[in-house]
C-alpha cells in the first residue's frame, strides 16, 4: 500500500511538473506577445504622428497656394473693371 501512495505521488509530482513547465512556457509566450504587440503600437503611433505632421504640412501649403490663386484672380479681375471703366469714360469723350 504504501509503495503504491509512493508511485502515486511520484505520478502526482511529475505531472504537476509537465503542468508547470506548461504555464511556464505559456506565460513566457504571452509576455512576448505582449512586448510585440506593445512595440507594434508604439510604431503605429509614431507613423501616424509623422503622417499627421505631413498632412499638417501638405494643408498648409495647399492654403497658401489656394491664397495665391485667389490674389492673383482678384489682381486680374481689379485690372479688368479698371480698364473697362477707362475704355467707358474714353468712349463718352469720343462722343
Amino acid at each position: 500500500m504504501k509503495q503504491q501512495l509512493v508511485v502515486k505521488e511520484e505520478n502526482f509530482n511529475r505531472m504537476l511538473a509537465d503542468v508547470h513547465q506548461r504555464w511556464e512556457r505559456t506565460a513566457q509566450t504571452w509576455v512576448q506577445m505582449n512586448e510585440e504587440l506593445e512595440h507594434k503600437f508604439e510604431e503605429s503611433q509614431r507613423f501616424r504622428q509623422q503622417e499627421e505632421a505631413k498632412n499638417k504640412e501638405e494643408l498648409q501649403r495647399l492654403s497658401e497656394a489656394i491664397l495665391q490663386l485667389e490674389l492673383q484672380v482678384s489682381k486680374k479681375q481689379e485690372k479688368k473693371s479698371f480698364c473697362g471703366w477707362i475704355r467707358k469714360k474714353m468712349r463718352f469723350w469720343k462722343k
